[in-house]
């Protein structure tokens, strides 16, 4: 049994008594030492302020501590990443469906507004209308049944399907003619008619035979492909949707 004095100041002192047995650090080895720390309190020692420190048992927490405290393996961080594409991969294509859909019903929202607005020209002015598919210049009805590069909304000319000649700046008594033109479609979108133009007259019905016609609004996609909206325009004016 020995004592050796490990501090260097009067607050507070090791002292090592030698080996205590019995008592087990973490590993399950018998401690070599035992080391009293006394606190001093001014010339007396309270037994309170006497505990046992055991070395091995401190290392071992600090290894623990610091394990703890070392953030992120490598493997974990793998994982992470590995779950992260994973989800990537299953959302992507959904939001991309979801984003054709809003594309298309923001189109469908456009062909049935300019056909209101042309059966409602054709009642207010007493005269035809026509929407059509646009020309390259935007001035005048083209021809075919691919819509996909615009329209126009136009008073038409007497006994054809033409607009009135293009008029960019009307005077005091003109208006301009056409009404509307609209820009190409988005390139993921399709649209189809049954005929380069549409008419309607001033009783508010459509056509000339009786015919209804359509608008075929699709995609390039394989949602949109599956699900196509149909415009269709009774002979009577009237006008709905359906896919």
């Amino acid at each position: 049994m020995g004592v050796r004095v490990d501090a260097e100041n009067g607050t507070n002192a090791l002292f090592w008594i030698g080996r205590r047995p019995g008592l087990q650090p973490l590993d399950g080895r018998i401690a070599p030492f035992v080391v009293l720390r006394i606190r001093w309190k001014s010339a007396c020692v309270s037994l309170t302020d006497m505990d046992f420190w055991n070395p091995l048992f401190e290392a071992r927490m600090g290894a623990a501590r610091s394990q703890l405290s070392g953030g992120f393996t490598l493997l974990e961080m793998l994982i992470v990443v590995a779950i992260g594409a994973i989800l990537a991969l299953i959302s992507v294509p959904s939001m991309r469906a979801s984003l054709d859909s809003m594309r298309q019903n923001s189109a469908v929202g456009l062909v049935v507004g300019d056909l209101n607005m042309a059966r409602g020209e054709a009642i207010k002015r007493n005269a035809r209308m026509l929407m059509c598919v646009r020309d390259a210049a935007g001035q005048q009805c083209g021809t075919g049944t691919d819509w996909r590069a615009g329209w126009v909304v136009c008073v038409a000319s007497p006994g054809s399907n033409q607009c009135l000649p293009f008029n960019p700046a009307p005077g005091p008594t003109d208006e301009p003619n056409p009404l509307t033109v609209r820009p190409p479609l988005d390139s993921a979108l399709t649209l189809g008619a049954s005929a380069a133009a549409i008419r309607f007259n001033p009783n508010s019905s459509q056509g000339a035979d009786g015919t209804a016609a359509t608008l075929t609004v699709g995609g390039t996609s394989s949602s949109l492909v599956a699900r196509p909206v149909t415009v269709t325009i009774a002979n009577t004016g009237n006008i709905s949707s359906s896919r």
